[in-house]
C-alpha cells in the first residue's frame, strides 16, 4: 500500500506557492530545530543497532528537505508548518530503520490516516465499544486522528492545546517527541494536556470512551 504523503510515481518540484513557503519557512532557526529533533531520533536508531554515519542527523534533515524540494514527499504549507513536516519525514525514515534493525515491519501512521478502507474498521470498533488496547495499530492510528480532529474543533481557542493536537495529528505521540516538535516546556505541555482531557468530556458520545482511552495512551 502506497504512502499517500509520497509522490514517487510523479516526482517533480512542488507548486509555486509551496516553493515560496519553503523558501520563507526554511530559516536558520527551523534548520537548527529540525537538526535537534534529528539528533534525538538518531540516538534511537543507534540504540536499535542500525549502523549510521557520524553526520547522520545532518543527513536526515538534508534528505527530508530535498524530498520536499524534489516532490517525492508532499507538503501543504496551508495545513502544516515546514518544521512539523520535516520532523514527520525524519520520523518516518528513522522508524523504518529502527524496525529493520529489530526485524519487524512498522505500520505507517500516514497509511492509517488516509486509507478509506480502514474507516469501516473504525466505525465497527466504535460501534462495538472496543478499547484502544483491543485495536490493531492501523485502526488505532485512524481512530486517534478521528479523536484529534474532534478535539481540534472543541479547543480551537487554546493555542497550546492546538499545537499538541497538531503534533498528534502528524503522528508524534510520545511525550518526549511532542515536547521536541512543539518546543513546549514540560509544565506547559502537562497543563495543556489536562485541558485537552477536560475537552474530551465534550466529545460526541460515539467518540467519548475511545477518546479517553486514547488520550491516556498518547500522552
Amino acid at each position: 500500500m502506497a504512502d499517500p504523503t509520497r509522490d514517487g510515481s510523479h516526482p517533480g518540484p512542488p507548486p509555486p506557492d509551496a516553493l515560496r513557503a519553503l523558501d520563507e519557512q526554511y530559516t536558520d532557526a527551523v534548520r537548527d530545530q529540525a537538526h535537534r529533533y534529528a539528533e534525538q531520533r538518531a540516538k534511537r536508531v543507534r540504540r536499535a543497532g542500525w549502523p549510521t554515519p557520524s553526520n547522520y542527523a545532518e543527513e536526515l534533515v538534508h534528505d527530508a528537505l530535498a524530498s520536499i524540494w524534489m516532490g517525492t514527499r508532499r507538503w501543504d504549507p496551508r495545513r502544516t508548518p515546514l518544521y512539523f513536516r520535516l520532523c514527520s519525514i525524519i520520523k518516518d525514515r528513522t522508524w523504518h530503520e529502527i524496525k529493520r534493525a529489530q526485524g519487524r515491519k512498522h505500520v505507517l501512521f500516514d497509511i492509517a490516516a488516509n486509507d478509506s478502507a480502514i474507516g469501516g474498521d473504525v466505525e465497527a470498533s466504535l460501534a462495538a465499544g472496543a478499547s484502544a488496547g483491543d485495536l490493531s495499530p492501523v485502526v488505532l492510528a485512524a481512530l486517534t486522528l478521528r479523536v484529534v480532529e474532534a478535539l481540534r474543533e472543541l479547543g480551537n481557542q487554546d493555542e497550546r492545546a492546538r499545537v499538541i493536537l497538531a503534533a498528534w495529528a502528524e503522528g508524534f505521540i510520545e511525550r518526549d517527541e511532542v515536547l521536541a516538535v512543539t518546543r513546549l516546556t514540560p509544565h506547559a505541555y502537562d497543563a495543556a494536556r489536562q485541558r485537552i482531557l477536560r475537552l474530551a468530556k465534550r466529545l460526541p458520545p460515539e467518540l467519548r470512551e475511545a477518546g479517553h482511552d486514547l488520550l491516556r495512551r498518547v500522552s
